[in-house]
């Protein structure tokens, strides 16, 4: 099944183009307007507003590279039987400019950040080993869990060239609690009832990290936006205490001049 993103894609690429466009408007906007009017205030100006068009530039045509990756991603979820015993899956699939597909673990922390319920804590539980794992304190029913056993079985099929059978896929360890989480990613979500109603599943992992993707983009843009008015507020506040002290300095000249004039008369 084909994941993706309804409505409008801007990306980072997308967006440090129009960065790049906008400062570039305003720097011929400056030169043509305001040179000849404010020559010291523009010189500032202008080398401010050429560093961040070169900021624009470099930042667009790194993201343009990226574009020629195009990797398509799957995830592998319901494993099922096929003729003679053969395993097959369903499949979630996705595409994003990147050389390589991120990992489960990686879209899962990602989800979680975004969306926790409540604290977690590591705890000495049967499941976790010597070094104890992470639980979700506040439920009985602890964290959600998600079950990446038949995403990693077809994926070693596919990479290490292993032979699995629908036979060989459904032999598990023995069904005791220190196995409770076989072959599950803990999402750090806490599950609010014993279905695990609220629990994500692939399909929310994923298109949750495709929108953190799409919102870097904008996430870019904005902070570039916010850093150039900053250098450029800085700018006229300089300017104008560098106007100060050259008024002061010719107020100052005026009135020296003036004591010499009444000494001589």
């Amino acid at each position: 099944m084909h994941l993706s993103l309804n409505g409008f894609n801007g990306d980072v690429e997308f967006y440090s183009a129009i960065f790049y466009f906008l400062i570039l408007v305003i720097y011929i906007v400056k030169t043509y307007t305001l040179e000849e009017k404010y020559p010291r205030f523009i010189k500032y100006s202008l080398c401010i507003d050429q560093i961040y068009i070169l900021i624009g530039v470099c930042v667009f045509v790194y993201e343009l590279q990226k574009t020629d990756f195009n990797t398509t991603c799957d995830f592998f979820h319901d494993c099922y039987e096929g003729a003679n015993d053969t395993l097959y899956a369903e499949s979630y699939w996705f595409k994003i400019n990147s050389p390589t597909c991120p990992r489960i673990t990686e879209m899962v922390d990602s989800f979680s950040e975004r969306h926790s319920n409540g604290p977690t804590e590591i705890a000495p539980v049967p499941w976790g080993g010597a070094g104890g794992a992470t639980i979700c304190p506040e439920s009985e029913y602890d964290c959600c869990y998600l079950s990446t056993h038949c995403d990693s079985t077809m994926k070693r099929m596919d990479t290490l060239s292993e032979h699995w059978t629908y036979t060989s896929y459904l032999r598990r360890p023995p069904r005791t609690i220190e196995w409770l989480h076989f072959a599950s990613v803990n999402t750090y979500i806490t599950q609010k009832d014993e279905n695990g109603t609220n629990c994500p599943q692939y399909e929310d992992i994923i298109l949750d990290y495709l929108h953190k993707e799409r919102e870097s983009g904008l996430n870019y843009f904005m902070y570039m936006l916010y850093l150039y008015v900053i250098s450029t507020i800085t700018t006229i506040c300089y300017y104008k205490k560098c106007m100060k002290k050259d008024v002061k300095h010719q107020y100052g000249g005026l009135e020296e001049d003036s004591s010499r004039l009444r000494g001589s008369a």
